[in-house]
């Protein structure tokens, strides 16, 4: 959901990997709720960023969150007590942490409640 300067690398990514049938590049929307609400867990692989609106409306309506430890990220995601953080740039770390995350029922629990407060 969204749109940014990757879309059209992108979208060859998922029509050569044969995703096209699992994989939708939703574009901008309006309304976002619906798609936080299908979430699991949300993930921010920012390279720079300042405060993202996107991080807080995900805190917000209680999605679990994993984030890359960039500018202003740290200030609203504290590693371990309401999301994890992740150095940015390399994609290992943060699949381990979303694997961590997924796995831990109680964990996400902890962070839905942490993040919306």
């Amino acid at each position: 959901v969204g749109e940014g300067g990757e879309r059209a690398a992108l979208e060859r990514l998922v029509a050569d990997l044969g995703l096209a049938d699992r994989v939708t590049l939703a574009g901008w929307q309006a309304d976002v709720r619906g798609y936080f609400e299908a979430m699991d867990t949300f993930a921010l692989s920012s390279l720079r960023e300042g405060l993202p609106n996107v991080l807080l409306e995900a805190m917000a309506l209680e999605v679990p969150v994993v984030a890359t430890r960039v500018n202003g990220v740290p200030r609203l995601v504290q590693d371990g007590e309401n999301g994890l953080l992740v150095e940015a740039g390399d994609p290992a770390p943060l699949a381990a942490a979303l694997d961590r995350l997924l796995g831990d029922a109680a964990l996400q629990d902890r962070f839905r409640a942490a993040g919306r407060e």
